[in-house]
């Protein structure tokens, strides 16, 4: 219901907006592959001012799954990103990161402190802090509709 409703969930986030916090983030273009070295002539490309589209046809020619191009956010303090990053400029372009599977050059495009994450950053969160919302009131409304009432005599004689 949850995903459905929702009226009810901007309303649930606007109500609980506090509780949606996010760290320090960092906007990247992101560029993984598997073989390091690769990664490395993806970075020095992109040093000398080559375009997506440009890095795309010169190392997917012969096959579409050589590098992968994508655009990631990442929070301070997750796993999966070096928190040293975080103290470098826009337009850093990062050495080859090992990401055990892959590796990873990634490009800073923006920065953005710790505050208030958007509904639209929240609403995965939201959604399931809402239906979590919605399950408690319901099973609160059954409660008080139909108050549980044990036979005390009926209980016993299934224990003897």
């Amino acid at each position: 219901k949850a995903v459905q409703d929702t009226i009810g969930l901007q309303t649930y986030y606007e109500t609980n907006k506090a509780s949606f916090q996010a760290k320090e983030r960092i906007d990247v273009r992101e560029y993984r592959g598997t073989d390091k070295a690769t990664m490395a002539k993806v970075k020095a490309q992109l040093e000398t001012g080559m375009t997506d589209r440009q890095i795309d046809s010169m190392f997917n020619a012969t096959s579409a799954i050589n590098i992968r191009i994508t655009s990631q956010t990442y929070e301070k303090g997750e796993a999966n990103l070096n928190d040293g990053l975080f103290g470098e400029k826009i337009g850093y372009v990062s050495d080859p990161i090992d990401a055990s599977s892959f590796f990873r050059v990634v490009v800073i495009e923006e920065k953005r402190p710790a505050g208030t994450k958007t509904f639209e950053e929240a609403k995965s969160e939201c959604i399931t802090r809402y239906q979590d919302y919605l399950e408690e009131t319901w099973l609160a409304e059954l409660a008080e509709t139909y108050p549980v009432k044990i036979n005390e005599k009926a209980f016993k004689k299934l224990y003897k």
